[in-house]
């Protein structure tokens, strides 16, 4: 558990400290900027193979879940309902910045980050989370 944690940390701060340039709002919004990420561009079109047009569909469909998520363990300021140990309530958040690095949408980057933000103040602010 312990590793999960770190792991998180890690990503979070390499993320939020690597540029002064980048930023996100609260809203879930705003774009993310990351001055000198290289951008690849085709040159050419051709059929994907099967395994990544299913990926696509995986990556699409958990996408879609998330309001849905959201919606059942969360507040509307990104809160949870009810408590529990840090690495136990992170883990419900912690690689959603992973998953969009994979090519999911930047939306749920921009969630990941607010869902990060509410967890350390609700933390913060209860007695209940141990860490």
């Amino acid at each position: 558990m312990k590793r999960s944690i770190l792991f998180f940390v890690l990503t979070v701060l390499t993320f939020f400290f690597t540029s002064s340039d980048m930023f996100a709002d609260s809203t879930g919004k705003g774009k993310v900027v990351i001055p000198g990420m290289v951008v690849v561009k085709a040159s050419s079109s051709e059929v994907p193979p099967d395994w990544a047009v299913m990926q696509r569909q995986l990556i699409k469909s958990m996408e879609d879940a998330v309001p849905y998520y959201l919606n059942r363990f969360t507040r509307r300021d990104g809160t949870l309902y009810g408590s529990g140990p840090w690495d136990d309530v992170t883990e419900m958040f912690y690689n959603w910045s992973l998953f969009y690095g994979i090519g999911a949408d930047e939306k749920l980057l921009n969630t990941a980050i607010m869902e990060y933000n509410a967890l350390l103040r609700q933390c913060t602010n209860q007695d209940t989370f141990t860490f």
